[in-house]
């Protein structure tokens, strides 16, 4: 899980940053 959800972060690692932020608000 943790080796998957890394990998896709780092390709998708804007997308991460987007959902973290709105999250955040």
């Amino acid at each position: 899980m943790v080796s998957m959800t890394y990998k896709y972060s780092r390709l998708r690692g804007e997308l991460v940053e987007e959902f973290i932020v709105l999250s955040l608000v």
